[in-house]
C-alpha cells in the first residue's frame, strides 16, 4: 500500500479503538459499582479531557513527524542541532511540569487544561508564522525555533497534569489500571494526530507543505480550549455526585517543595524517578528519530515509500494497545500491581532492539517499520502504567499533580538527554548516517530500566479506605436534576 492508503487505514483503526475504549469505560462496571448517571458523566469528562490531551500531542510531536532531510535543510540544521531543538522543548517541559504540578493541584484541572491548550495554540501559530513569513528579520533561525519550542512545551505541561488529576478523582484505585489503559488509547490517538496526520499533511508537497503541520494544531487547540472553558466538569461534585472515598480533591496552601517532601517519604518514588529517566531515553529516542531512519532505509529499496506511514500507523496502534492491555492486565492478573507489567514491557523492548538492528543491517524499511511499531507497544505499556497509574496509586489525590510532575518531568529529562547525544551518534548527510550506533545507544538505558523495575516488582500501593469486600455505590445529590 502507498502512504495515503496507510493513512486511511490508520484513521479508521484509531477512531475504532477510541470508540472501543469508550464502550469499555461505559459498560465495564464490575470491580466498582456506580449508578449509570455517574458512569455517563465520567465518560463525557474524560473524553473531552482525552481529546484535549490528544490535540496537545498534535501540537507537540509535529517536529518528530517532519524530521526529514528536506525539513532539516529548510531549517538549516544538522540532526545534532535538531536534537538540541528537541531537548530545549523536552527540558522546558521537564522543569515546568515539576513546578506546575503544585499549581495544578491548587487551581484545579479545568483551568490547567485551558491554560495548556490556549498557550500551545498560540505557540503553534507563531511557529507557522515564523516558517512562512517573507519578512527577512523574522525568518526562521535556529535560536528562534529552539526558544519557541521550549515555550510551547511549557504550556503543554499544564494539560498533561490536568488529565491525570481528573483520573485520580473520577476513578477508584481498583480500576485505575483500566483508566491507565483508556488514557493510553488517548495517547495513541494523539500519536495518530501528531505523526500520521501531520505526515499526511506534509506529504502533499513536502517542499512547501510541512509548515502547515503547525497551523492545523493551532486551530484545533484554540477550539478545544473554548469547549473546555464552557463545558468541562472536572470533579464529581461539579456534576452533583458524591466523591469516591479517598479521592476528595482538596486545595492546599502547600507549595511544590512541601508536597515533594511528602512524596519523597515514600522510598519507591526514588526508584520510579530513575525508571522514568531511562524510559524517557528509550521512548523519545525512538519517536524523534524513526521517521528519518526509515527515510534513509527507503532510499535503498524501490517501492518502499509507504514504510514510514506504516511505522506511524504501528506507533499509533502500539501506543493504544500497549497501554490498554498493560492497564487491564495489571488490574485483573496482578491484583492492581503495576510493576510486573512494566518489567515485562521493558524486557520486550530490549528483545525488539535486536529485531531493529537486523532490519537496519538488511536495509529493509518494511521490517524496520514493524520493529518501530513493536517498540511503541512495549514503551507505551511501561509509560502508561508507571507515569500515570503509579503516580495516582502511590500519592494522594491532593498531591497527585506534584507526583505526576515529578515522574513525567524526570522522564522528559531523560528524553532531553537523548536529544543531546543521539543526534551526534547518528551523524549527518556529509559524514554518513550511523543508525546502527543509534540502536546500540538505546540498549543500556532499557537494561537499567528493567533492572530497576525488577527491584520493586512486588511492591504494592496502599489501598484506598473503603470496605474491600463490598461494592462501592455512589449517590446523586437531591438537587441534581
Amino acid at each position: 500500500m502507498n502512504g495515503h492508503a496507510w493513512f486511511i487505514l490508520t484513521s479508521v483503526v484509531s477512531v475504532g479503538v477510541v470508540v472501543g475504549a469508550c464502550i469499555v469505560d461505559l459498560f465495564y462496571n464490575k470491580r466498582v459499582v456506580y449508578p449509570r448517571a455517574y458512569t455517563v458523566t465520567r465518560f463525557k469528562t474524560w473524553l473531552l479531557m482525552g481529546l484535549s490531551y490528544a490535540l496537545l500531542f498534535f501540537g507537540r510531536y509535529n517536529f518528530a513527524a517532519i524530521n526529514s532531510d528536506v525539513c532539516l535543510n529548510d531549517l538549516k540544521v544538522t540532526p545534532h542541532q535538531f536534537g538540541y531543538i528537541a531537548t530545549a522543548g523536552l527540558w522546558c517541559y521537564a522543569i515546568s511540569i515539576l513546578v506546575n504540578g503544585a499549581v495544578c493541584d491548587n487551581i484545579g484541572s479545568k483551568p490547567s487544561m485551558v491554560i495548556g491548550t490556549l498557550g500551545s495554540s498560540l505557540c503553534n501559530g507563531l511557529f507557522y508564522y515564523l516558517f512562512t513569513t517573507k519578512i527577512a528579520w523574522i525568518q526562521v533561525n535556529f535560536w528562534a525555533v529552539l526558544v519557541l519550542n521550549g515555550l510551547n512545551n511549557y504550556f503543554q505541561s499544564f494539560g498533561s497534569l490536568a488529565i491525570v488529576k481528573v483520573g485520580s478523582i473520577w476513578y477508584h484505585q481498583k480500576e485505575r489500571g483500566l483508566f491507565g489503559g483508556i488514557f493510553g488509547c488517548i495517547v495513541g490517538f494523539g500519536f495518530f494526530l501528531a505523526l500520521s496526520l501531520n505526515q499526511f499533511i506534509a506529504s502533499f508537497d513536502m517542499m512547501h507543505n510541512w509548515p502547515q503541520t503547525f497551523m492545523y494544531p493551532s486551530i484545533a487547540l484554540i477550539i478545544i480550549c473554548a469547549i473546555n472553558a464552557l463545558f468541562l466538569k472536572p470533579r464529581p461534585v461539579d456534576a452533583g455526585f458524591e466523591p469516591i472515598p479517598g479521592t476528595v480533591e482538596k486545595k492546599s496552601d502547600a507549595g511544590f517543595f512541601d508536597a515533594a517532601r511528602f512524596i519523597f517519604k515514600k522510598p519507591i518514588f526514588y526508584v520510579f524517578i530513575f525508571v522514568e529517566i531511562t524510559l524517557g531515553w528509550c521512548r523519545d529516542g525512538i519517536i524523534y528519530w524513526y521517521s528519518h531512519w526509515l527515510e534513509n532505509l527507503e532510499e535503498n529499496m524501490v517501492g518502499s515509500e509507504g514504510a514510514s506511514f506504516l511505522a506511524s500507523f504501528l506507533v499509533t496502534m502500539g501506543g493504544m494497545f500497549g497501554s490498554l492491555l498493560s492497564g487491564i492486565v495489571s488490574d485483573l492478573v496482578f491484583n492492581s500491581r503495576r510493576q510486573p507489567v512494566a518489567f515485562i514491557g521493558m524486557i520486550g523492548y530490549l528483545i525488539n532492539l535486536v529485531f531493529m538492528y537486523w532490519a537496519n543491517a538488511v536495509l529493509n524499511p518494511w521490517t524496520g517499520a514493524i520493529a518501530v511499531g513493536l517498540a511503541s507497544f512495549f514503551f507505551s505499556s511501561v509509560h502508561g502504567i508507571v507515569t500515570s497509574t503509579c503516580a495516582m496509586d502511590f500519592s494522594t489525590t491532593a498531591s497527585v499533580g506534584v507526583a505526576v510532575g515529578l515522574l513525567d518531568g524526570t522522564q522528559k529529562f531523560g528524553s532531553g538527554l537523548q536529544g543531546l547525544f543521539l543526534g551526534g551518534v547518528i551523524g549527518n548527510d556529509k559524514t554518513g548516517y550511523h543508525y546502527d550506533h543509534w540502536i546500540f545507544a538505546l540498549a543500556p538505558s532499557a537494561l537499567i530500566c528493567a533492572v530497576l523495575l525488577l527491584s520493586i516488582i512486588n511492591k504494592k500501593a496502599p489501598e484506598q479506605k473503603d470496605k474491600e469486600d463490598e461494592p462501592l455505590m455512589l449517590t446523586v445529590e437531591e438537587d441534581d436534576e
